[in-house]
């Protein structure tokens, strides 16, 4: 009970004011009906983990308290796997994200991803509840208090370490300009706007300061419902008279041969060099947004279909891979890009739901670790903010502040591409689940020690 309502009171706080907000604008439901919503998804998505991660914890405590200290942090590890991969997956928020402006633990993150801080954390934080808890057995305390202190040295070290240089041999710096239209949620998705709205970022898009861009890059539902043969033809003329590709976020539907048609959240690449549109579907959906959940019954013909294959659109021998607004928190997403020979990673997002809220920049903050894990530049364009230009090493290389309409021109320059993590994938998080069990498995063999109240007398 404990961890149910821990996890509940940190989703709440963290999260519950956007959520609820956000609920209202997309279900267009009371301020009552936004506020069990949102207590309702934290309690599925995040408080149910954390009341079984509690639970699995309780049980470690006969082993030995160094091999308490590493089981509680396989736990904690373990369990935040599961909530970033089971129902739907809901990677917000996890331990290991809170490393995403440290410097000193980028070099931990290129190795094992974001999970290797957060065991780190989960290991420093258990080590020093272990060693309050053998404060009658100075010897078991020291060793513990000891772990804790292993545990700064790593993050010392891996300051020291840093990260590779970036390799520009081949890629000559890309000049890309950011369109930032400044669309609120209720006017994007007005049917009467959707000509006006592609009128602004046409105009946005011509401004005297982009001349020199070779990509112009539009937000998530830039063109929203869906991108018509007339929009198309103004966008390519876009391209022609200024000389440069366009990376755009629409709707897109397929017929499926019965009067129906499968829907998609897609994005639109078109190079006047090359005269055709390339196009990405999003692959790892937002649930309850985008689909209903696989375990409800029946099935919402609105719902959109997942993407089945990563594509990479090519600009002047640049690589570039999208990501589809939440697709970003996904670390898999991105590696599978890294792998295929991604140079830069996009990230079109519409985050007007957030409005000024903690949402957009949670959003940003969870993204960011992208950068580091696979060695490359990651460019995000929103339609209300954040959309900043964020170097191979996390630091930020161009932002265009939030709210109203704003356009930028940034200067990208390569990575020195896939690491460790990015190449091997999620062995940290895989580890620290057979050693959980292990170590529950042990544990249950042992004899329950007696309390240190029972000891004395």
């Amino acid at each position: 009970m404990a961890g149910l309502l821990f996890g509940w009171a940190f989703a709440l706080g963290g999260t519950g004011a956007w959520i609820a907000q956000a609920a209202m604008r997309y279900f267009d439901v009371g301020g009552a009906g936004a506020a069990a919503l949102a207590i309702g998804f934290t309690g599925l998505h995040v408080a149910l983990f954390t009341a079984l991660l509690a639970l699995f914890a309780s049980r470690l405590y006969p082993l030995p308290p160094i091999a308490r200290v590493v089981a509680f942090a396989c736990t904690w590890t373990a369990w935040d796997f599961a909530r970033a991969s089971l129902l739907g997956g809901n990677p917000w928020g996890l331990l290991g994200q809170a490393f995403h402006d440290l410097p000193s633990s980028y070099a931990l993150i290129r190795l094992g991803g974001t999970w290797l801080p957060g065991w780190l954390a989960a290991a420093f934080g258990g080590a020093l509840a272990v060693a309050w808890i053998e404060n009658q057995r100075l010897d078991q305390a020291l060793r513990s208090a000891a772990v804790a202190g292993a545990v700064v040295v790593v993050f010392v070290l891996s300051a020291l370490v840093g990260l590779p240089a970036a390799d520009e041999q081949g890629l000559s710096p890309l000049k890309v300009a950011v369109i930032q239209p400044g669309l609120g949620q209720h006017d994007l998705w007005d049917p009467a706007k959707k000509s006006s709205h592609l009128d602004l970022q046409l105009q946005l898009s011509r401004r005297p300061e982009l001349a020199d861009a070779r990509l112009i890059v539009w937000p998530e539902a830039a063109v929203p419902r869906f991108f018509d043969a007339t929009s198309k033809q103004r966008v390519e003329e876009l391209a022609r008279q200024q000389n440069a590709a366009v990376l755009l976020g629409s709707m897109r539907n397929e017929d499926r041969g019965d009067g129906r048609a499968h829907l998609y959240n897609s994005a639109y690449f078109f190079d006047p060099a090359v005269g055709e549109w390339k196009v990405y579907d999003k692959m790892r959906l937002l649930q309850w947004m985008e689909y209903r959940p696989g375990w409800l019954p029946g099935a919402d013909p609105l719902d959109y279909l997942p993407g089945s294959n990563r594509v990479l659109f090519e600009l002047d021998g640049w690589s570039i891979a999208p990501l589809i607004c939440f697709e970003g928190v996904f670390a898999g997403a991105s590696r599978s890009a890294a792998r295929a020979g991604a140079d830069l990673l996009v990230n079109l997002s519409n985050d007007s739901w957030f409005d000024t809220g903690a949402g957009r920049l949670q959003h940003l903050a969870f993204t960011t670790p992208r950068t580091v894990e696979n060695g490359l530049p990651l460019l995000r364009s929103t339609t209300t903010g954040s959309s900043v230009l964020l170097a191979a090493d996390a630091s930020l290389a161009g932002s265009l502040r939030p709210g109203s309409a704003r356009v930028g021109l940034f200067v990208v320059h390569p990575g020195p591409g896939p690491g460790p993590y990015s190449q091997g994938g999620d062995w940290l998080p895989w580890l620290s689940v057979l050693l959980m069990l292990a170590a529950l498995g042990a544990a249950a063999q042992k004899k329950r020690p007696a309390t240190y109240a029972a000891d004395r007398q």
